[in-house]
């Protein structure tokens, strides 16, 4: 399979600048859909600040479910005796949470299977055909049961988040990849933050105790620091000029998330953990239309998951002698974290 090129972007300022910019769309784009993909991105913004608003208005349920998830999953993994905390607790943790939040039938076989088109879509590169092909195949899966659930819904509603969506978005198709979104980001993304977020305390165990006493008021640090997300890819929908630079339309983007989160214009010694850092605006999910969704889930869910860790299990118990990052190109997180129980 031919390898794609792309322009490369990575100071702060320029991410910004690109993940903004009205020329500049996550839908692939050529001279045969521009018109097409164009209104789909302004259905998307449309349909997106009505998703973000339907979030806040269910903070506390979701908050509710986050946090009973949470707690009721480290109960069981310390009483477990089970050692590796991604897999026995992370990964299941929020597993459990996104079923839960979506309302997700308790089928045991279903929710395995539907763990594995998830894994599939996260794992989906432009570098191997094979896992391209799985990744496609995955999403349509997963399209269709995810409109299958949404009818099922206005039918027969329940208490969970797919409810509330149908009730004030009639298009259904609208619906789908926002859920798709949550459910992967959850389900795979969030392990591999709080991975990190805990290789974090290990490369900087002097930051332990204030966040034993105060996560929340450092969660953006955290995320800066440890978030997973390498890189987004952009596609120019019209012939433009930006930063001196003549963009042509079909152009691919590679926007470096994690260097502009390490700018030293932007973030003074921007490779420290540094818990007093003034507040600014990482990114860690994006930026404009096509930001992350769930970014307020991930993290109130990261936030909780280390209180509870932080709680629970002393960090000087926890071995990364077999530490293993996985991920793809374009996201990466620790996967393999062992606890000396």
């Amino acid at each position: 399979m031919e390898k794609l090129q792309a322009w490369a972007i990575w100071k702060y300022n320029d991410v910004d600048s690109i993940l903004t910019h009205p020329n500049f769309s996550a839908h692939y784009i050529d001279h045969r859909n521009l018109d097409s993909k164009l209104i789909l991105d302004q259905q998307l913004a449309e349909f997106r600040a009505s998703f973000i608003k339907l979030l806040q208005e269910n903070h506390p349920f979701i908050k509710g479910v986050i946090s009973k998830v949470i707690s009721q999953e480290i109960g069981i993994f310390t009483k477990s005796k089970k050692t590796d905390i991604y897999t026995a607790f992370l990964r299941p943790c929020c597993q459990n949470i996104s079923l839960q939040l979506t309302g997700i039938p308790e089928y045991k076989a279903e929710q395995q299977n539907l763990f594995g088109k998830t894994r599939a879509v996260f794992n989906m590169t432009n570098e191997s055909e094979t896992e391209t092909n799985l990744g496609n195949n995955a999403v349509m899966s997963l399209s269709k049961y995810f409109q299958q659930l949404c009818k099922e819904r206005r039918k027969q509603p329940g208490n969970d988040l797919i409810t509330t969506f149908t009730k004030v978005e009639k298009n259904v198709g609208l619906l789908v990849s926002p859920l798709i979104q949550l459910f992967v980001g959850i389900c795979e993304s969030v392990p591999l933050l709080v991975g990190n977020m805990l290789y974090s305390l290990h490369e900087n165990p002097h930051v332990i105790d204030r966040l034993i006493s105060d996560v929340s008021s450092h969660s953006n640090e955290l995320i800066r620091y440890a978030g997973p997300a390498q890189y987004v890819i952009r596609y120019c929908v019209a012939d433009c000029k930006f930063n001196g630079h003549n963009f042509r339309k079909g152009d691919r983007i590679a926007v470096f998330l994690w260097s502009a989160n390490r700018d030293e214009d932007i973030f003074r010694s921007p490779d420290t953990l540094d818990l007093n850092r003034t507040a600014q605006a990482n990114m860690s999910f994006g930026k404009g239309n096509h930001a992350c969704l769930g970014a307020s889930i991930v993290r109130e869910i990261s936030i909780h998951m280390m209180e509870a860790i932080l709680s629970h299990l002393p960090m000087d118990q926890i071995s990364w002698a077999e530490a293993e990052f996985t991920g793809s190109k374009t996201i990466r997180g620790m996967n393999k974290i062992n606890f000396n129980a």
